[in-house]
């Protein structure tokens, strides 16, 4: 959760092992202005934008703009400020090769979303210590209610044993290892230490064929092949039995102390769309692979598998990090999808939304389908855009709340919210009103299907509190990976010596109808569709098939 224009909104910008890619905002921490050892790598190029214009390319690494090295997010503003209203020259590095692109820049954005990165090296005791030093302290400092989870003294006793474990030099990836689990005990999906996505970059940008080649899925006690993208006559719906001579239960056992998040389904969902970079890093299992297989017949077999590369990557595994918008017609069912995996990048999304509305109007469509399985959240006021085009009625996002205000927080406090005279270590309570909806003559007026699953987190799971509490449509599939009633707004702490990149809570939002009870349980949505193995050696999609069944039954 973060911020865009008001300042108490959603803004999911990363689940840690979700995502991989940055975006400028207001908040940078006084660490991050300092950073200078990091390089800029460029995760996601915005369509039509200038940076697309120009052949800038996902992958690239931005050296400098105009002349000036870019090393941390500050330096990167700073570049950008001084091109605006001349020419801004960007120097990359594409494979090796040095290449300049130059354009008129009279804009605020180029279109990029990026993340700096480094290579893995070793830390000594000293520097981790000052580095959970500053975790640990930023962590009680900025969240709301750290021990609503987990007690004190359990806390406690799992940060006595880390620092009792540092006695000797660390990998910064060693060092993540043994921290990122205390952070994930707190069980909050907005606080989590990220990756040390350094070398993971290097990797990709390498052109290195050693990403993990099967999507998994993981059905109760069984791990079974989703999608296999290797050569090897492996199908969806075989069993994954071990990877290099590691029981796959064991690895997933021991992948899960890592990943945030409130419940236990959401866990199991980051860790299927993010395993190759949890083998990568907690394993360091790189191609080729030793995966041994059962099939649907009963018949095991064993596999030497190659890795994939980033180009195959992106096109095939990392669908989740897709930030584009997505719009499907079914006219023989008079009906629109919706697809979009994160509520980001508002102007694109409102001329996407215009120009949808005003198809499913012209085509004069009864059903609509917003799929949200893939939405890992983003900012609460672009959800709102979208509600204004689905309903007319009353609403509202939040049902009200609290931010806490730290060291960290008082600057950005005082210049962005309307508190007088903020005082550190106090709570700011806020009300949210019902908002009636503007005329919108594009208002779809049919009937409303919103599609959730277990993945479905942070506003996207707030914004299908909104459906079901003000009963604008109705929720299809499973139970949602964010609470209704949750922690947010990660606000990012970037640690001294290993630069990993900390995110903790800084607010408490409560459910649109306004119970604040901090419930451990998801959106439950109104008819439940679970995927079943047999749905999954089939390639069926159970919860979509469910909901056109619905739509074909009503048309009738």
């Amino acid at each position: 959760m973060g911020t865009e224009d008001d300042n108490l909104t959603f803004f999911h910008s990363g689940m840690g092992v979700s995502l991989f890619f940055l975006m400028i905002s207001a908040k940078l921490s006084a660490q991050e202005q300092g950073r200078k050892s990091s390089i800029c790598v460029i995760t996601d190029v915005v369509k039509g934008s200038i940076a697309d214009r120009l052949g800038l390319k996902t992958g690239d690494i931005i050296l400098s703009i105009n002349d000036k090295e870019i090393h941390s997010d500050a330096s990167f503003i700073k570049g950008m400020k001084s091109a605006k209203g001349s020419v801004i020259k960007i120097k990359i590095l594409r494979k090796g090769k040095e290449i300049v692109f130059k354009t008129p820049f009279y804009a605020d954005k180029l279109g990029i979303y990026f993340t700096f990165c480094e290579r893995d090296r070793l830390l000594s005791p000293e520097e981790m210590k000052e580095d959970l030093d500053t975790l640990f302290s930023a962590i009680v400092e900025i969240h709301p209610n750290p021990y609503a989870s987990i007690s004190k003294e359990e806390f406690d006793s799992l940060k006595s044993n880390v620092y009792k474990s540092i006695n000797k030099s660390m990998s910064i990836s060693d060092f993540w290892k043994i921290t990122a689990p205390v952070v994930a005990s707190i069980g909050d999906g907005h606080t989590y230490l990220n990756m040390p996505d350094g070398e993971w970059f290097y990797q990709l940008t390498s052109d290195n064929r050693f990403i993990f080649p099967i999507l998994l899925h993981i059905i109760q006690d069984s791990v079974r092949v989703k999608k296999n993208f290797s050569s090897a006559p492996i199908r969806s719906g075989d069993y994954i039995i071990s990877i290099n001579d590691v029981p796959i239960r064991k690895i997933i056992n021991e992948c899960i102390p890592y990943i945030s998040g409130e419940l236990y389904h959401f866990k199991i969902s980051l860790l299927e769309r993010n395993f190759p970079q949890l083998l990568f890093f907690i394993y360091g299992f790189k191609s080729s692979f030793k995966v041994k297989i059962k099939n649907v017949d009963g018949e095991i077999r064993e596999y030497n598998l190659e890795g994939i590369d980033k180009k195959e990557y992106d096109k095939k595994i990392s669908d989740a990090c897709d930030t584009n918008f997505y719009f499907e017609e079914i006219p023989e069912l008079k009906t629109g999808i919706i697809r979009f995996n994160f509520f980001t990048r508002r102007e694109e999304f409102s001329k996407f939304l215009k120009k949808t509305f005003t198809e499913i109007k012209r085509e004069n469509y009864k059903y609509l389908i917003i799929d949200l399985r893939k939405n890992g959240g983003g900012s609460s006021e672009i959800a709102e855009d979208l509600l204004d085009y689905l309903t007319a009625k009353p609403y509202r996002f939040f049902g009200g709340g609290k931010v806490k205000i730290s060291k960290y927080t008082l600057k950005f406090v005082k210049e962005h919210l309307s508190i007088k005279k903020p005082v550190v270590d106090t709570f700011y309570t806020f009300q949210s009103d019902l908002k009636m909806p503007p005329p919108n003559p594009l208002r779809f007026t049919g009937k409303l299907f919103v599609l959730v699953s277990n993945y479905t987190f942070s506003t996207a799971s707030g914004f299908a509190a909104v459906i079901k509490d003000f009963q604008i449509g109705t929720l299809i599939g499973e139970e949602t990976g964010g609470l209704p009633t949750c922690f947010g707004d990660s606000w990012s702490v970037i640690l001294p010596n290993s630069h990993l990149s900390l995110y903790v809570s800084w607010k408490y939002f409560i459910r649109p109808n306004g119970d604040s009870r901090y419930i451990r349980k998801g959106v439950i949505p109104d008819i439940i569709v679970k995927t079943t193995e047999k749905d999954l050696e089939e390639g069926v999609d159970p919860v979509m098939e469910k909901t056109k069944e619905i739509i074909l039954e009503s048309l009738r």
